[in-house]
């Protein structure tokens, strides 16, 4: 069991899971987190994310022998047979849930596993792309939410962006950890093709542009007390720990700030719900 959790990436999922009540509850009447509803959005959204996990997994196992021996796959804890029997039941499992709530949560869940099946298959081994299409589905939980409270709006396409702007960050961050993994597999990542240093600059330049996305809030609303919460909460720690990643990072320097920007990211994504919860009136 522990070896399933491993391959679905059990922590990660929760968190987009999570992600996904939030745009639900953000902008919907729930009054309860426990609503049949907020139950199955949650579901429905782990599973997706276990889906593309395990996919990626079955389809990385070359690169992980070098980067992540000690994984399900590589390891042998697992065989490939049953990562496949896991892939079929989580994908089953995501689209049926998302059919409970309609044909165009079930329509977003779908685009979200298409294009995260293209990302293993051919977009990963790109320079950029490949970051910005883990770093949309990734947030996309958040829109899949919303798809669910029919209330897609422009501040949730904001808050978006910002999750979006983050999740690039941390994808550029991993690339930099997995850059000799991703050379053995032929993957042109950022890191692999420019560089550590260029790639810790592209990293901070993504994080300017999170901290100009988040300042231009203000601009949307009169109350600007609320739209400090996505700045305090998001922004302001995301820069701290990009900002202090040397140009020219060890081994050890990644996975610092790997390690702080998840800590960063549940409360981060707290305050984002909160100030959409305040400015859906």
């Amino acid at each position: 069991m522990s070896a399933v959790l491993h391959l679905v990436r059990f922590i990660p999922c929760c968190v987009a899971g999570l992600l996904g009540v939030v745009g639900y509850v953000a902008v919907s009447s729930a009054r309860s987190l426990l609503s049949p509803r907020v139950v199955i959005m949650f579901t429905l959204v782990f599973m997706t994310c276990a889906a593309a996990n395990v996919f990626n997994d079955i389809h990385d196992q070359r690169a992980d022998s070098v980067q992540h021996p000690g994984r399900p796959l590589p390891s042998g804890r697992i065989s490939a047979r049953a990562a496949w029997l896991v892939f079929a039941l989580v994908t089953a499992a995501a689209l049926g849930f998302s059919l409970l709530l309609g044909r165009a949560v079930a329509l977003a869940v779908l685009c979200v596993l298409v294009i995260s099946l293209l990302y293993s298959l051919f977009i990963k081994g790109t320079v950029l792309l490949g970051n910005i299409a883990v770093a949309g589905c990734s947030a996309a939980a958040l829109l899949i939410g919303a798809v669910g409270a029919r209330g897609v709006s422009i501040y949730v396409l904001l808050a978006y962006f910002l999750i979006v702007l983050f999740m690039l960050s941390f994808e550029i961050a991993k690339t930099i950890r997995d850059r000799d993994g991703d050379e053995l597999a032929g993957y042109r990542t950022v890191a692999v093709v420019y560089g550590p240093r260029k790639s810790v600059i592209s990293l901070r330049l993504c994080m300017i542009l999170l901290t100009l996305t988040a300042l231009s809030l203000f601009h949307f609303r009169r109350v600007w007390l609320w739209d400090l919460f996505p700045v305090l909460g998001s922004v302001i720690p995301s820069d701290l720990v990009a900002f202090r990643i040397p140009l020219n990072p060890a081994p050890g320097d990644i996975a610092t700030a790997l390690k702080r920007m998840r800590l960063s990211w549940l409360p981060g994504m707290i305050m984002i719900g909160v100030w959409l919860w305040q400015v859906r009136g």
